[in-house]
């Protein structure tokens, strides 16, 4: 769920009450070429989130289907995603690189043993 959540904060338009990335636009010193590049999201996308959705979200039959991609396949775009949460740190400007540094920083020492894919 984590990952979904990741995704469409990323990724996705704002919804009714959503907070997504373009919603960083207006601080000073954000890279705006940066944050548009995200709204052309990466070719795999689609078809992880039709995936993830029906393993977490549905009691399909296509949830059991022999065609569906491995577990492992979507620990596969972690790093790349990864990439993506530094490149979005890195760009706001302080105090707000800080405070989200730390509960990123947080998270990982907390977590870190269950979420490694190397």
């Amino acid at each position: 769920m984590h990952f979904r959540v990741l995704l469409e904060f990323f990724y996705d338009e704002a919804g009714k009450d959503d907070i997504v990335a373009h919603h960083f636009r207006g601080l000073q010193g954000v890279d705006i070429v940066f944050l548009d590049s995200l709204r052309k999201p990466p070719t795999w996308l689609y078809m992880l989130r039709v995936n993830l959705d029906k393993l977490l979200a549905h009691l399909t039959e296509s949830r059991w289907a022999d065609d569906r991609p491995e577990r492992n396949y979507y620990s596969g775009r972690f790093a790349e995603l990864d990439e993506v949460i530094n490149r979005f740190l890195y760009m706001l400007p302080e105090p707000h690189r800080g405070l989200l540094k730390s509960r990123v920083d947080e998270f990982e020492r907390a977590n870190a043993p269950k979420y490694r894919t190397n």
